[in-house]
């Protein structure tokens, strides 16, 4: 991972984010204003073939929108098309999701986020597009052919895939749509 302008807000922020990082049986979702105050804290589930999220309850816009919104993913993947909906719905300031191994930011670009329908719909452009899985591989044949670990220090397995895929997919997202997308390594 390449920035270390993503651990550039509130300590509570990052302290929340440490607490949650490692947790694989759930997702845990705290919702903060940006001088780092926690507004909201949601706890989801996992469900098998489905992954893990947590669902925001009715009501809950007027508390976070405009917020930044931090979780983890047991996956340690980065942005999934639910995130990203989410982050252009309820118009926040910037979304971030940590992992065991890596933490991932997408902030809305200089027109603010683009639409629900749109953000979804490039994302699934993204995702199902096979150049993406032509993409993937190269680089999961270079980790191997280097024998070492990918630089977000995954490894060449399904979970590793899954990462690289993510992060990929997140960073095409952002290009086309002019969103801000940081992801970083934690520091040993």
């Amino acid at each position: 991972m390449t920035s270390s302008s993503v651990f550039a807000v509130h300590p509570n922020i990052l302290r929340f984010e440490q607490e949650i990082r490692y947790r694989s049986d759930t997702e845990v979702t705290g919702f903060f204003s940006e001088d780092g105050i926690l507004l909201l804290t949601l706890q989801g589930d996992c469900h098998p073939g489905e992954g893990c999220f947590t669902v925001i309850p009715d009501g809950a816009e007027e508390v976070i929108s405009g917020q930044i919104m931090t979780h983890n993913h047991p996956s340690d993947a980065s942005f999934t098309r639910r995130d990203l909906r989410e982050a252009s719905f309820f118009t926040l300031k910037e979304i971030r999701v940590v992992g065991r191994t890596g933490i991932y930011s997408m902030r809305p670009g200089p027109d603010g986020w683009p639409s629900p329908r749109e953000m979804v719909a490039k994302f699934d452009e993204i995702w199902e597009d096979p150049d993406l899985d032509t993409r993937v591989e190269r680089m999961m044949h270079e980790k191997a052919a280097h024998e070492g670990d990918l630089p977000d220090g995954s490894d060449t397995g399904d979970a590793g895939r899954l990462r690289v895929r993510s992060d990929l997919c997140c960073m095409q997202l952002a290009e086309e749509l002019h969103l801000r997308y940081r992801k970083a390594c934690w520091p040993s």
